[in-house]
């Protein structure tokens, strides 16, 4: 752990970068022309991290949400195989913090990733909350001490606007993060506002072990989800939360959570089943397995970001109703409905509502 501070030079702040993309200077890099008048700030590392606060930020995304929620002033880290739908709910996160909670979003990579931060930004300018977002990148280099300043700035920038009372995501490309000491990685929880860091990148499993022990969160998606279409494709049983393993969320919660989990994790072990096998299953299993695919389709969420190309409203579900709406799928209230009733939808209200419109109730 770091202890003191060191000051190293010191960057342009505040709302004047929101919207840019910029090097680890502080410099414009987008084409945009220069920055607005902006108070300037020293570079500093912070003093130490803090413990993340026993509360989850929450997301609006119904499966983060319940099976891995952050911990707000957390470290996560989300990792993916390719075209498993990475970046789609990196920009969810990113939208619904800017849209629901007037939060703040940094995005920290390296200039060989330009193509899918440019990407990432494109889509927050059709949603309309680019505004919420800073971009700042750095060149590959051999000095370990040019990844940091990278962070650095990031981490400066942030803490700015956590000062001023906003949550603020600090995502960092995980071939940024793999170049840096990982405990240069923050979150931190401060009067009124927070830094949670999300680690992205993809399942490198060398990179992935090296960061564990220092994340908070893990989220990892799943092929098979992604080819039956349920997005996002998260696995709920390979992703992971402190504050579900350390008993910090509320009873109901974690109830919900671990029986859904337990639903899943049985259905998991019994579809390698060769289909003719199948008929000797007992009642229980049969219901069970039932049960389980309704919950894997319940998962999947029409996201805002995507509507231009779903043409699906988007939902955001809270965590209120998320736990409610799971919680009486486990308990197997909607096991009469059917499965599709519960495919992109947000609230089990609305999976109920459709079901009627199907004329299936």
């Amino acid at each position: 752990m770091r202890t003191g501070t060191v000051t190293i030079n010191d960057l342009p702040v505040g709302e004047a970068l929101l919207g840019r993309v910029l090097n680890a200077a502080g410099e414009p890099i987008d084409g945009r022309g220069a920055l607005a008048e902006a108070p300037r700030r020293a570079l500093r590392w912070p003093g130490g991290r803090r413990e993340p606060a026993g509360t989850p930020l929450e997301t609006g995304i119904k499966v983060v949400d319940l099976f891995a929620p952050l911990a707000r002033g957390g470290i996560a880290g989300i990792f993916s195989g390719i075209g498993v739908g990475k970046m789609v709910l990196l920009n969810e996160m990113i939208h619904n913090l800017a849209t629901r909670h007037h939060g703040y979003s940094m995005i920290l990579g390296l200039e060989d990733r330009t193509y899918e931060v440019n990407d990432l930004m494109d889509v927050l300018r059709e949603q309309g909350v680019q505004g919420y977002a800073t971009v700042i990148f750095g060149r590959r280099d051999e000095r370990a001490e040019a990844y940091s300043q990278v962070v650095l700035a990031g981490l400066t920038v942030a803490e700015h606007f956590r000062e001023q009372g906003r949550d603020v995501l600090l995502f960092v490309d995980q071939q940024l993060a793999q170049e840096i000491d990982p405990l240069n990685l923050y979150g931190v929880v401060g009067e009124g506002g927070s830094i949670t860091t999300i680690v992205f990148g993809e399942e490198d499993e060398t990179g992935i072990a090296r960061l564990a022990p220092h994340l908070d969160n893990v989220i990892r998606f799943s092929v098979d989800l992604a080819k039956q279409q349920i997005w996002p494709a998260v696995d709920p049983l390979a992703s992971r939360s402190m504050l579900l393993e350390r008993v910090l969320v509320d009873d109901e919660h974690l109830r919900t959570a671990r029986q859904a989990a337990a639903i899943l994790q049985r259905y998991a072990g019994l579809k390698p089943m060769p289909e003719e096998s199948r008929s000797d299953l007992s009642e229980e299993d049969r219901r069970l397995i039932a049960r389980a695919r309704r919950i894997q389709r319940f998962q999947s969420q029409p996201f805002s970001v995507a509507e231009p190309y779903t043409a699906m409203p988007g939902t955001y579900v809270t965590l209120a109703e998320t736990i409610r709406s799971f919680r009486e799928l486990v308990e197997g209230r909607y096991d009469d409905l059917p499965e599709e009733a519960f495919s992109f939808v947000g609230t089990i209200d609305q999976a109920l509502q459709k079901a009627v419109q199907q004329g299936r109730t």
